[in-house]
């Protein structure tokens, strides 16, 4: 069974989504249309309205899987990243890197196995700051591979091992700073990003996607081991990205936190 699947950077969270529900995500996260009632990060095309643009996003105010949420260590399961076959293809010539409005992304080609699952790599995406939390806390960006895993991003100095492929991804992303624009990254090599995959934990939780139109059944595999990049690479992505991240989401299972506020109202 071939999943098709894309990889979210800037909060390098890993996300991976049961692909007969995730709607092809490649397709959600579409160039922002200014000529249609896009959804946004803030005011009333926000998250906190996002059901109210189109009648398909109402599970964004009455699901009760939805993403992302707070992990707590010890309340998701937890698998090996070694039991994950992450094998996506290099580039050494490097590859395209597009601004989409809502995010920037990577079109990237690879496979991934997770229990027995086969998906396509088919891009990577940022959030900054991360949609995860980690205990309350927040990360400075997330990477997710739609919706297939992702990784935390955070801001290493010297004693930190300071992420070869992420770097050269975010290399020209000052280039990219209007929706619609687009550049080439420097040459790409997994290798590392394999290894650090294989060497962590991965948080395991039944969610959603966290744009609209939030359709749940979504499988995150969530990295506990944040990456690293370095401050002058970390404000030149904020600088193009801004703010682009859901607020958190209740307890996978419990009420949504929309719909608790309307009755309470």
């Amino acid at each position: 069974m071939i999943i098709k699947t894309i990889l979210l950077l800037p909060s390098l969270v890993a996300a991976f989504c049961h692909y007969g529900t995730s709607l092809h995500l490649e397709s959600q996260l579409r160039r922002r249309d200014t000529k249609s009632p896009e959804y946004s990060y803030q005011g009333i095309t926000g998250p906190l309205a996002w059901h109210t643009l189109d009648p398909k996003n109402a599970l964004c105010a009455t699901g009760s899987n939805q993403s992302p949420i707070n992990i707590i260590p010890g309340q998701q399961r937890t698998v090996s990243g070694a039991s994950f076959r992450f094998k996506p293809e290099p580039y050494p010539r490097g590859a395209k890197f597009e601004n989409l409005g809502h995010t920037v992304q990577l079109p990237i080609n690879g496979s991934m196995i997770v229990d027995g699952r086969e998906y396509e790599l088919v891009q990577f995406h940022f959030h900054t700051p991360s949609e995860h939390q980690l205990s309350g806390e927040y990360y400075v960006a997330e990477i997710l591979a739609i919706s297939v895993l992702g990784f935390w991003v955070d801001i290493g100095d010297a004693s930190d091992c300071i992420s070869d492929v992420i770097s050269s991804v975010l290399s020209n992303v000052d280039k990219i700073s209007r929706a619609g624009d687009s550049t080439l990254t420097e040459a790409l090599d997994f290798t590392r990003l394999q290894a650090h995959l294989s060497r962590s934990s991965v948080y395991q939780y039944n969610g959603s996607l966290t744009i609209p139109p939030c359709s749940e059944n979504v499988i995150f595999n969530v990295v506990d081991k944040p990456l690293f990049i370095d401050v002058k690479t970390f404000r030149r992505l904020k600088k193009v990205l801004k703010f682009n991240s859901r607020y958190i989401q209740n307890s996978p299972g419990a009420v949504n936190l929309l719909m608790n506020a309307a009755n309470t109202l």
